[in-house]
């Protein structure tokens, strides 16, 4: 995909070609991850430190190969984030003569999140006994991504009473 939100699930597929004349006797796929994501899991076993994953792989025969790897959205990435795969391919040969090492770069993948902003109307910190207050209160969505659930949660000092809620979504609370 070209986009993400927070908990999606990423595949990532490293593919590689041996177009040698013999199999690679060992190769070693290092892969980074974007601090954005958490690897959850792939199709070789895979030595996990922090964002650095490791696959070790022996007897490799000619022809393409590929290694399926899922990762997933971090909760807190930041909006527009750019979530990539990056790493090196080395391997040798049939004597365990190191022959190469390959750059590997993945395409990325844009974090899309929602970022709500709230502003209250008026800005009152003192208001009279008996005096009527009615906030309006705006929210904008300035981030990337759709928000699900939004919660207010507006704490009024003891001694004040909701008087009314024009709020009209359903399942409103007044506190």
């Amino acid at each position: 995909p070209n986009q993400a939100t927070p908990a999606d699930v990423i595949t990532a597929v490293a593919t590689f070609v041996s177009t040698g004349t013999e199999s690679a006797r060992d190769v070693w796929v290092n892969l980074t991850l974007d601090w954005g994501l958490l690897f959850l899991n792939a199709t070789n076993v895979a030595l996990v430190n922090g964002n650095h994953v490791h696959f070790t792989l022996a007897n490799v025969p000619i022809g393409q190969r590929s290694i399926f790897l899922n990762a997933s959205v971090r909760s807190n990435v930041t909006d527009h984030q750019l979530l990539a795969v990056d790493g090196m391919l080395t391997y040798t040969d049939a004597y365990r003569n190191l022959v190469g090492t390959v750059p590997i770069s993945m395409d990325g993948v844009e974090a899309s999140v929602p970022k709500i902003i709230l502003q209250i109307t008026p800005n009152e910190a003192t208001v009279e006994a008996g005096t009527r207050v009615f906030l309006n209160i705006y929210q904008a969505n300035a981030g990337s991504g759709v928000a699900g659930d939004v919660w207010l949660t507006l704490q009024l000092p003891a001694g004040f009473s909701d008087a009314k809620d024009a709020s009209n979504i359903s399942g409103a609370t007044r506190t």
